[in-house]
């Protein structure tokens, strides 16, 4: 038994589970979600940490699972990791049939840069969002315009879309969402990599800049109304 072949057996049974009339009822494949657990383990780990709220050892398993109840991707992580850092890496190198396009979490996946990664690759990411009323949403226009025009959410939209910042770099921007989908690099590092640079890193600026922009059409759409952006190069 070895990761590569139970990842090939765990394959083909979602597959047959995709194929059954019964699964369609719960779901048609398209969405999936994320989430982790943590389990107590003794002994020598390469991914096993000590964290007092647990009470000692324990590893962090992050799991997907589609709309149809099958799990179609498992990655063990460090348990002091932040878990929206993997987020996007199952979606990516998953080799069911699953037609996946938009994908759940809680607010630990809601990362400007994993909306940002997200739409770019062609995927929705439809987080469930604590302290919603928090997030500064985007506006197009002057506020006295923005205000007139929504007279009710109008404060709300509280800051200028930066569209020159996104031209400049949107080049690069395709660049790097096609080396997520060409496996070029994985998803993980891209987004602990701009996750943590700097506010003068002027392509991880733009790329928090793109992910505010999906944030609000998230937020001001709300559920069941995703629409990937028709300039993704998902698309």
């Amino acid at each position: 038994m070895r990761e590569e072949t139970l990842r090939e057996a765990n394959t083909v049974l979602v597959n047959h589970r995709y194929s059954l009339d019964l699964a369609g009822k719960f779901g048609g494949g398209t969405m999936s979600s994320s989430d982790g657990q943590r389990f107590p383990v003794r002994g020598k780990s390469l991914t096993g940490r000590d964290m007092v709220i647990h009470g000692g050892r324990v590893l962090s398993t992050y799991t997907h699972v589609s709309d149809q109840w099958s799990t179609y991707g498992t990655k063990q992580i460090v348990p002091t990791a932040r878990e929206g850092h993997y987020t996007l890496d199952e979606l990516l190198g998953n080799a069911t049939d699953l037609p996946i396009t938009e994908h759940a979490t809680d607010t630990h996946g809601a990362t400007l840069v994993n909306f940002g990664l997200f739409d770019l690759v062609g995927k929705a990411l439809t987080p469930r969002i604590r302290d919603l009323g928090k997030i500064t949403m985007l506006r197009v226009e002057a506020p006295g315009l923005t205000n007139a025009r929504y007279p009710h959410a109008g404060p709300l939209l509280a800051d200028l879309w930066n569209e020159d910042l996104i031209s400049e770099c949107y080049p690069d921007l395709l660049r790097m969402a096609g080396s997520l989908k060409f496996g070029e690099a994985t998803a993980s590092l891209i987004v602990g990599k701009w996750s943590a640079a700097s506010r003068q890193n002027t392509l991880a600026a733009a790329l928090k800049e793109w992910g505010r922009m999906r944030r609000t059409i998230h937020v001001v759409q709300g559920p069941g109304k995703v629409e990937i952006c028709p300039h993704s190069s998902g698309l």
